[in-house]
């Protein structure tokens, strides 16, 4: 009885691939690289001497603060006046309690 020669023929295709696999790549010689000239030697420069630090002026935080809210604030005007506010809270009635948004 004859056998098929399919089944052979794969398990050597599959052997070769494996093998091959396994080889060790060609070395590749390497190239010659060009050697750079040398740069002239340059003398060092003189050591440059650092500015005398000049003393930062001195900001009066509370002032730019101060002059910030009064230009922010100087056309508010309440809506309601505090007492107005005080009567509503303490009138005993819950449901007309004021809502304060906050608004930025």
């Amino acid at each position: 009885m004859k056998r098929p020669l399919y089944p052979i023929l794969l398990v050597l295709t599959i052997v070769a691939t494996l093998l091959a696999g396994c080889a060790r790549p060609t070395p590749v010689p390497p190239t010659a690289t060009p050697v750079p000239p040398t740069a002239t030697p340059v003398p060092p420069a003189a050591t440059p001497v650092p500015p005398t630090p000049t003393e930062a002026p001195k900001v009066d935080e509370f002032t730019v603060l101060a002059n910030y809210i009064s230009e922010k604030f100087a056309q508010w005007t309440p809506v309601v006046t505090a007492d107005e506010v005080y009567e509503n809270l303490t009138d005993g009635d819950p449901s007309n309690d004021p809502f304060i948004p906050l608004h930025h």
